[in-house]
């Protein structure tokens, strides 16, 4: 997130700004900690994973740094192979915890998670990197389905006991939500 922050204000690793060693340093780390063989990053959830790729992708889009595109494909790769693809719709074409390392919870995708991965995704587009079309309209199917038309927010999954809490939502799950279907084309005049 921090790597986000500094591209944002205009540091990149070649900028000869303030900070560019800062992000010199942050991206070498982000790369140092990419598995050999899952590209994932570290020991962590697909939370983190999808931050990495997003950071590393911006970068690589802002600054066109060569060393990036081949761990930002391999990160991109990752991710599409833990899109949900079951037959379960009310998981299909979102993500849910994935890890090199560890196992997930449950099997339910949530909305928390596919945001990450869709910012990464359409970041990685930026960059060069190519992603199906397909895989982008199966998370924007996947995040309006989300929609709770009762409540006028989106769920964080469809986990019957979290449906049936007082919690049916988290509260960044409605602005994650639209600014990925804002990513994904959907029109901001847009009422669902």
């Amino acid at each position: 997130l921090c790597v986000l922050a500094f591209l944002g204000a205009g540091h990149t690793p070649r900028s000869n700004t303030q900070y560019s060693a800062v992000v010199d340093r942050a991206i070498e780390s982000l790369l140092d900690v990419q598995g050999d063989s899952t590209a994932h990053f570290g020991d962590t959830s697909a939370y983190s994973h999808g931050i990495a790729t997003y950071a590393l992708a911006e970068c690589l889009a802002i600054s066109g740094d060569t060393r990036l595109r081949e761990p930002v494909q391999r990160a991109v790769t990752w991710i599409l192979a833990n899109q949900d693809t079951s037959r379960d719709r009310r998981n299909r074409g979102g993500w849910g915890y994935f890890s090199g390392t560890r196992s997930p919870e449950d099997g339910y995708a949530r909305t928390s998670v596919t945001v990450w991965q869709v910012m990464a995704l359409e970041s990685s587009k930026l960059s060069g990197i190519a992603v199906d079309d397909e895989v982008l309209a199966a998370a924007r199917t996947f995040l309006r389905s989300m929609f709770d038309s009762r409540r006028g927010s989106f769920r964080y999954n469809h986990e019957p006991g979290r449906l049936n809490s007082n919690w049916p939502t988290l509260p960044a799950s409605t602005p994650g939500v639209v600014f990925s279907l804002l990513l994904l084309g959907d029109d901001v005049d847009d009422a669902h």
